[in-house]
């Protein structure tokens, strides 16, 4: 849902026709292991060691790095994820369904050779109104008050320009999902997760390398509204991940509000 529609792709309904989390996987595993990024990260490491990573995602980022887990168990040795819930409450259910709804209302100019101003002043009215909305979901009211008019203002043109709504609501629709069976729901997927630690690694926790498995960290905004602080302690508690950690008076994007704070937890997270 980013940025423009690559030349080759004729039309968005091709496009965005699959951008499933499993699809996301693939594509970030196939760059782990092209021959450039794997040729740059084994001179670091014995060339006898398997090449394994560490992730850290945010939102769906995170989802996205718990989804290369489940795919690619061996790639992956840490992982470090931001505002991702085992569950969305109410709430943040309800968020996502206005979402879908605001997006539904944009037409890209590109698709229809019918589109008329109306339509085209309408569309980009709604996605105004989804930038504005994600603003206001994704930081605390402490921040957002912080910053001037003209900033915010700047912030909403830049994500209306810099993101296609088809693909957005694409995402939205096909990485989204709050039936607990979907084996990409994020607690079928942390379910898995710790399945297939039990396959790899014997009853010591530990396989023939000497590896003790894909070992995690969860943190999280104290008021973020999309990933209740319950619902990421909950998933931590499936994955059996330890104490997670929480930013004070943070909304959604820690990773912006507390920056260095989030930034010195993944630090220490890594060296631990």
């Amino acid at each position: 849902g980013q940025g423009p529609l690559p030349q080759h792709a004729e039309n968005t309904e091709d496009y965005f026709c699959d951008v499933s989390l499993q699809t996301q996987a693939a594509d970030l595993a196939s760059i782990l292991l092209s021959p450039t990024v794997v040729t740059s990260t084994s001179s670091s490491v014995s060339s006898s060691s398997p090449v394994t990573y560490d992730l850290a995602g945010f939102s769906f980022g995170g989802r996205v790095a718990l989804s290369l887990a489940v795919t690619h168990p061996h790639l992956v040795r840490r992982v470090h994820v931001t505002g991702v819930p085992a569950e969305r409450d109410a709430f943040g259910r309800h968020v996502l369904t206005s979402w879908r709804d605001i997006l539904s209302s944009c037409r890209d100019d590109n698709d229809d050779a019918t589109t008329t101003t109306t339509t085209t002043t309408t569309s980009r009215a709604s996605m105004r109104a989804f930038a504005w909305s994600c603003l206001f979901h994704t930081y605390s009211p402490t921040f957002l008050s912080r910053q001037d008019d003209g900033r915010l203002r700047l912030w909403v043109e830049r994500i209306c320009e810099g993101n296609n709504p088809r693909g957005l609501l694409a995402l939205l629709e096909q990485t989204h999902t709050d039936d607990l069976e979907d084996e990409w729901h994020v607690l079928s997927m942390a379910r898995k997760i710790v399945e297939e630690q039990g396959s790899l690694y014997d009853t010591t926790g530990v396989n023939d390398e000497g590896d003790c498995g894909i070992r995690g960290r969860l943190v999280v905004g104290e008021l973020d509204c999309m990933a209740s602080v319950a619902e990421v302690r909950r998933l931590s508690r499936v994955l059996g991940w330890g104490e997670v950690g929480v930013f004070e008076g943070s909304g959604h994007a820690a990773v912006i509000e507390r920056a260095r704070e989030w930034r010195k937890d993944l630090l220490d997270f890594l060296d631990s």
